[in-house]
């Protein structure tokens, strides 16, 4: 009984820290979700524009018609490429974001290493 208790424990304790590990603080997923929030509502002002009955007629009953087809194609080309172009800036931002979230816990690894260094060594310590 005893030892199914531990075990159960042990199993707690560790799901417990692995939650805690794979937790994102606020303050460092905020800017990733502003990017995201961002991109959606570029991508629903460009959906509304494509929408638009001029934009998306398709009918062709005389030359103006044809040439009115042929600017909706190149709007829609267009859009497509902002929209391209929009979602690699954002990713580019992501990236950066996630290198730099790399950098900083690289950083703290050194200071924690330092810190344990400095607690296993204390003759190199200097008093003031």
């Amino acid at each position: 009984m005893k030892r199914t208790f531990v075990w159960f424990g042990a199993v707690f304790v560790s799901l417990l820290l692995l939650s805690n590990v794979s937790a994102v603080p606020q303050t460092q997923s905020q800017p990733a979700m502003d990017l995201i929030e961002q991109m959606e509502d570029e991508k629903l002002t460009l959906k509304a524009l494509s929408t638009h009955p001029i934009l998306s007629s398709t009918d062709s009953n005389g030359l103006i018609d044809l040439i009115i087809q042929i600017i909706t194609m190149i709007i829609n080309f267009v859009i497509t490429l902002i929209n391209f172009v929009t979602e690699l800036m954002g990713l580019i931002g992501l990236i950066q974001s996630f290198i730099d979230a790399i950098f900083t816990l690289i950083d703290l690894v050194n200071q924690f290493i330092q810190m344990l260094n400095d607690l296993f060594n204390p003759q190199e310590l200097v008093l003031i």
